[in-house]
């Protein structure tokens, strides 16, 4: 004996359509919460230690891209030089607009650092310049293990 429904044939009609969107809307939900756990847990993995040697205006310019790209798990930054030596570099640096407008973009505010401005060019000595950028490292350090190491052969 075969069991008669008694919904009408545009009640069950409502009821599928009902019953596929929903299930349509759950599997999207599951391949949403996957794809982004996934995601996650691959840049998670795909972060590296980097280690650079060298703390002059180059190291830690090529330390604060490391930094910003949100790749860098862990940045150690090696140099024989001490902090007092470092910053007491007599020498001059000047930076064309080229070089601002790309330390500019690292989040370098040059009205906070001792220098001149010519031309669009920007002046100031090496030590000042450093002293700046390894205060930006110090900053970052809440999000990415920075270690900086002066003093060291």
């Amino acid at each position: 004996m075969v069991a008669v429904s008694a919904e009408s044939p545009v009640d069950q009609y409502r009821t599928l359509a009902y019953d596929t969107a929903l299930s349509t809307l759950l599997a999207v939900l599951v391949y949403v919460v996957v794809k982004v756990s996934l995601d996650g847990i691959r840049q998670w993995r795909a972060r590296i230690s980097v280690l650079i040697v060298g703390s002059g205006p180059i190291g830690l310019t090529a330390a604060l891209v490391a930094v910003r790209s949100g790749k860098v798990l862990k940045l150690t930054l090696l140099d024989e030089r001490y902090r007092s030596a470092l910053l007491c570099r007599p020498q001059q640096i000047a930076l064309d607009p080229r070089s601002v407008r790309f330390l500019l973009d690292l989040g370098v505010d040059f009205d906070n650092m001792e220098g001149c401005w010519h031309n669009e060019h920007f002046f100031t000595k090496i030590g000042v310049f450093q002293e700046y950028l390894l205060s930006i490292l110090e900053q970052k350090k809440q999000k990415v293990d920075v270690k900086v190491h002066l003093g060291t052969k």
